[in-house]
């Protein structure tokens, strides 16, 4: 089944893009952005677009015949309709996500959220989450752009998401 989203319901996560077709019944080769890779095929249905512009599509199948796992949707049957798709993000509604235990966070909650210092001095405002291979670093725009690594209790003191507020141990000239 497919139908358009209303974007003014919930937040969409982008989890993949599709980079290319497969074959002639409508797959779709596709790009995970999830950890593992897997994790990209418990997530059904997918909003199919860019934001703003959604399509909703329930995944039937999934196969991984070589470097790109190749998706199967509903109502996608041939080349022609999977072209439609070609080079679109894959998305998903934030209540899709299960639900973490306390104290616990997905990287997408800490976007926008105002940084502070143990001084209480504003840093700025997470602009974005890289992916780096121990763990990952916010991005954090203010005065100056500086990266804060997210690493629970020893720099992340604590996250605050009813205020807004990610309290951090920083010490100016980090960068």
């Amino acid at each position: 089944m497919m139908m358009q989203e209303d974007p003014g319901k919930q937040r969409s996560i982008i989890i993949g893009r599709v980079c290319g077709l497969h074959g002639l019944r409508g797959g779709l080769k596709v790009v995970s952005y999830t950890r593992p890779t897997e994790n990209l095929f418990i997530y059904n249905p997918w909003l199919v677009g860019s934001p703003g512009n959604w399509v909703i599509h329930r995944v039937l199948r999934h196969e991984n015949p070589g470097k790109h796992p190749v998706a199967f949707l509903e109502g996608i049957e041939d080349r022609d309709a999977a072209a439609k798709l070609a080079n679109l993000d894959i998305a998903i509604k934030r209540s899709q996500l299960p639900d973490l235990p306390e104290g616990e966070f997905y990287w997408c909650d800490l976007m926008n959220l105002e940084v502070r210092d143990q001084d209480g001095q504003v840093l700025g405002r997470v602009t974005d989450v890289l992916d780096t291979a121990p763990h990952g670093v916010l991005v954090v725009a203010g005065t100056e752009k500086i990266l804060v690594p997210l690493v629970k209790n020893e720099i992340i003191r604590r996250v605050d998401r009813d205020l807004g507020v990610i309290h951090v141990r920083w010490i100016r000239g980090y960068l």
